[in-house]
């Protein structure tokens, strides 16, 4: 997978391994240590996790894992906080050169079942001591579900880093994705996505044009479950650009649209 070909070749296929203990169970406070998915954002990298075959925007250029020691604190049912120190931005070994760890947080709010606020970040860097930039990223969403069938998330991420190192001068993007979810009966649910993302700087994107990466997209989402272990899933996506900045057969386009499926089998339960 490309977001582990910075890793040794070993690691590259470990998406979580870690340990804990509670320090003390009746608060609610429990240390754990290793690698773990990440906790930014509302999507997973298991797919079938996802309401959306394919993960948005902001999902697929923020953090898959994290790797590091992290504190939970669930003092009741409806709090969750968590306060991690980190290896870096989706890193199981730190950059060759940085000795400066990342710290990552969140705050989970869930009153009832049906509506969920979340808020996380991460302060750190992803270079060497030699050439430091400072990254501050957010990432805010809301999951709401108004009926048994019918749900919504809405997500957007903010981020900045420093030009260069010891600069007050800072690049900043801003990704944003919302999807409604509609289960049409216990086998079959649909879903539709329309998100956003600009990074006017590359700086989490590796730019194709002049005013770096700008684009919007939308998708459809048809999920069939065959039973609870087995999915069948198909999704139309459209993303497009003013700028070329897809590659399609060799050459450079402004749009791009495909179509994607896939069949899943869960052996975890």
């Amino acid at each position: 997978m490309d977001n582990y070909a910075g890793e040794p070749q070993m690691l590259r296929h470990v998406h979580e391994a870690n340990i804990g203990l509670w320090l003390h169970k009746k608060n609610g406070l429990r240390l754990d240590a290793g690698i773990f998915s990440s906790i930014i954002g509302f999507e997973s990298a298991i797919s079938i996790d996802n309401w959306t075959l394919t993960r948005s925007l902001i999902a697929e250029n923020s953090p898959y894992y994290l790797t590091g020691v992290k504190l939970t604190y669930l003092p009741n049912h409806t709090w969750e906080v968590v306060g991690m120190v980190c290896n870096g931005w989706q890193r199981i070994k730190m950059v060759p050169g940085n000795s400066l760890p990342s710290l990552c947080t969140q705050v989970k709010f869930t009153p009832s079942e049906k509506v969920c606020l979340n808020w996380s970040s991460f302060t750190g860097t992803d270079a060497p001591d030699t050439t430091r930039r400072m990254r501050y990223f957010h990432n805010f969403y809301g999951q709401f579900q108004f009926s048994p069938r019918l749900g919504l998330i809405a997500g957007i991420d903010l981020g900045s880093e420093q030009i260069n190192k010891g600069s007050h001068k800072y690049g900043s993007w801003v990704g944003a994705a919302v999807m409604a979810r509609y289960e049409l009966c216990n086998h079959w649910a649909t879903a539709l996505r329309a998100e956003y993302y600009h990074d006017p700087r590359g700086i989490i994107i590796a730019p194709s044009a002049i005013g770096g990466f700008k684009a919007s997209g939308i998708s459809a989402n048809v999920d069939y479950k065959v039973n609870g272990d087995f999915y069948c899933r198909l999704e139309a996506r459209w993303l497009g650009s003013d700028d070329r900045i897809f590659q399609q057969q060799g050459r450079m386009v402004g749009n791009n649209f495909f179509i994607v499926s896939s069949m899943a089998l869960r052996f975890d339960k």
